[in-house]
């Protein structure tokens, strides 16, 4: 019967073997490491090569090495948000675990992005059962059918403030 607890690499995994020289030695195989040279955190660091510490890595500790390093990245990427196509905005992202590189964290990351997400999630909250009610839903729909109540309901919920400074920077 076969254990449970054996183990099969996949084939994708690099194995590299070693023969011995030595007649009845067992082959044996090597560990795989890699060392990895690169600029992660987007910062100058004038010290020399032989000056850096070099850091072990491995899928326990890869979070905590990444926040010790705190990766940021800044880029200027169209502003679909405004209602001038060629309007531009820049963005910081900043990483301190694998989770922050996923789409609904870096939204999270920027203010702007943020408040149109939680628009958003108040709007999948009325497609809930308080906007299956007939008259809710009636009313809803006079409300966002006449621009003066919009208005009057973007005041109230203090939004018509925030996008018109996020439009008009002056």
């Amino acid at each position: 019967m076969a254990s449970k607890d054996v183990s099969v690499a996949p084939k994708e995994r690099v194995n590299i073997t070693y023969k011995s020289a030595v007649s009845g030695e067992p082959e044996k195989e090597l560990p795989l490491k890699f060392l990895v040279l690169g600029d992660f955190t987007g910062r100058r660091d004038d010290r020399s090569l032989a000056d850096r510490d070099v850091m072990g890595i491995n899928k326990n500790n890869f979070d905590q090495v990444m926040a010790g390093l705190a990766p940021s990245v800044t880029v200027t990427v169209p502003d679909k948000l405004s209602n001038d196509p060629q309007a531009l905005r820049s963005v910081t992202v900043r990483a301190s675990s694998m989770k922050d590189f996923s789409p609904a964290a870096i939204a999270e990351s920027d203010d702007a992005l943020r408040r149109v997400l939680e628009v958003r999630k108040a709007l999948v909250f009325l497609k809930g059962p308080l906007g299956n009610a007939p008259a809710f839903r009636k009313r809803l729909e006079a409300i966002l059918n006449d621009s003066e109540l919009v208005n009057q309901l973007m005041n109230e919920l203090k939004l018509d403030h925030e996008l018109n400074s996020e439009q008009d920077p002056s």
